[in-house]
């Protein structure tokens, strides 16, 4: 069996450097051309990311190897209308799951997810994901599915 060299733990402020490169790298994989320069990308991204950093709305993770990071993933935690049943509810949003390509099929962005899943108290409701279509089996082989009552409406 391979050994694990990498791990996972929460994404720090420390970690917005390499991971702001990383997410212009996973917009340049995307369909759509940058409006805008990597270096202004960058900066808004490291700016934004410290700001989600210090709030209860969003949570990171992040893949080290090597006291590098390679890999990412945010949720945007979002509260719940309490009902009778839960007074307090929650939903997860996976807002980005990223892997550098040499990194990928060693199952860090599996071990991202799960570490999304173990870390999940019973108050989460659910788990969602807008993906790429190319990211659609990733999200399968991870328990995502398709669900008629989960609908939404493009503006």
């Amino acid at each position: 069996m391979e050994s694990v060299e990498w791990s996972i733990r929460q994404l720090e402020e420390a970690d917005l450097d390499e991971v702001s490169t990383m997410a212009w790298d996973f917009g340049a994989e995307g369909d759509a051309p940058a409006v805008q320069a990597r270096s202004v990308f960058e900066e808004a991204y490291r700016a934004w990311g410290a700001g989600a950093l210090r709030t209860r709305a969003y949570r990171g993770l992040v893949a080290i190897d090597d006291g590098h990071a390679v890999g990412f993933l945010w949720l945007a935690i979002v509260p719940r209308v309490p009902k009778p049943r839960a007074s307090d509810r929650w939903t997860l949003d996976v807002q980005s799951v990223y892997v550098r390509p040499a990194f990928r099929r060693r199952g860090i962005g599996s071990a991202l997810m799960a570490a999304v899943v173990e870390s999940s108290d019973a108050n989460v409701e659910r788990l969602v994901a807008h993906t790429r279509r190319s990211a659609l089996p990733a999200f399968r082989s991870w328990g995502f599915d398709s669900d008629e009552l989960l609908i939404h409406r493009r503006p």
